[in-house]
């Protein structure tokens, strides 16, 4: 915005001389001891604006110029890099066809051209290791400890060789001296999900993060929220949860399974009013089969009401096979048994489900139907 106000107060500069000189035309004269050069304005201020724009030009020229052989010296490490990474992508394909002699060779190529060397070393001294040969094997990797400048590369690649060979305790010991760095952190990440520290792995999803899309970042976040919500089983962990809902409410909401998840367990905790509530208002807002496996495990303190909303539903949204299980359970729990077969009977037809057969099988009991109720608990057993 500056650049064109300046650009407009400059014309208008211009113009306003221009018109200046129109008007009232004059010459220009240079006297010295030698010369004695007279012209009028105009020719005056075209020379000069010519002037102007060879020095320029010239500026220009002579600061390329200077800047030449850094320039040259770039383009040549650049096309180093890519002869390097060409060598690499050739070893890499040459391992998944199993010539690991081949490949190790590639690798050793690359780590004449490329800036980061050690990377290579490793990478030959491992193919040379899967063929036998651990002279050269044992050689590449101290060249690989002696190039330097790679050091954090070199742990976190030993480490992934440590995890593939089952040693966690000494991969853990090498990625923790680098857990800030993205890769390194992103390794730890998988780590703690595997093992269900959800804030460990929390935190090495904060250093993580620049190496993730926006997608992937959301879904490992997900996830960790999820593990942290499946240690809420009981009233003791209340507090935990309601930590929870201030340091991630948007990112719980955004998320329908994430949020059924939060209200499940909020339930569990002793809250299955509040947890209904917010239940039945996602389901008003946004239909998810999650938020209505929730409304199911809290409609029972308060039957009639949830009867009537999921008979509401059934009408929006007919022939769907969770809201006839829905209703099943409810009507199971209130004692009208007719009914729960008969939406059980429309759940099962669509969903072949057996824990649907083995409560069609209880409210066949209930109506004193025993040979009915054997034959579907006998379904629901065969299929679980």
């Amino acid at each position: 915005m500056k650049r064109i106000l300046s650009l407009l107060i400059l014309l208008a500069i211009g113009i306003a001389g221009g018109l200046l000189v129109a008007h009232h035309p004059g010459m220009v004269r240079i006297d010295t001891s030698n010369y004695h050069i007279s012209s009028s304005l105009w020719v005056a201020a075209i020379a000069l604006l010519i002037t102007a724009l060879v020095l320029q030009a010239a500026y220009r020229l002579f600061f390329q110029s200077i800047q030449a052989p850094k320039r040259l010296k770039q383009y040549l490490r650049m096309k180093r890099a890519r002869k390097a990474r060409q060598y690499q992508d050739t070893a890499w394909r040459l391992m998944i066809q199993g010539y690991w002699a081949d490949a190790a060779l590639q690798y050793q190529k690359a780590s004449k051209k490329s800036p980061s060397p050690s990377l290579s070393h490793l990478g030959s001294a491992y193919c040379w290791e899967r063929v036998g040969n651990n002279v050269r094997a044992k050689k590449e990797s101290l060249l690989a400890d002696t190039c330097g400048g790679d050091t954090i590369l070199i742990d976190i690649s030993k480490a992934k060789q440590l995890l593939h060979e089952g040693n966690r305790k000494q991969a853990l010991i090498l990625l923790k001296r680098h857990h800030t760095t993205p890769s390194a952190a992103l390794t730890l990440l998988f780590l703690a999900l595997e093992e269900h520290r959800a804030e460990e792995a929390m935190e090495h999803l904060k250093h993580a993060k620049p190496t993730l899309s926006d997608s992937e970042y959301n879904n490992h976040y997900a996830r960790i929220l999820s593990q942290s919500l499946q240690h809420c089983t009981d009233d003791t962990h209340t507090k935990e949860l309601q930590k929870l809902w201030r340091h991630h409410k948007r990112n719980i909401v955004d998320d329908p399974s994430l949020h059924a998840h939060y209200l499940s367990a909020l339930a569990r905790c002793g809250d299955a009013l509040t947890a209904h509530k917010h239940a039945t208002k996602a389901l008003h807002k946004h239909w998810h089969e999650a938020y209505l496996r929730v409304f199911q495990k809290t409609a029972f303190n308060h039957l009639p009401a949830s009867l009537n909303l999921a008979e509401q539903w059934l009408t929006q949204y007919p022939n769907t096979p969770s809201i006839h299980n829905v209703l099943g359970h409810l009507y199971l729990e209130s004692g009208r048994y007719h009914k729960a077969v008969d939406h059980f009977k429309e759940a099962y037809a669509a969903t072949k489900d057996p824990r649907t057969a083995y409560r069609l099988g209880q409210a066949y009991t209930q109506l004193g139907s025993m040979e009915e109720g054997i034959h579907w608990y006998a379904q629901g057993c065969l299929r679980d």
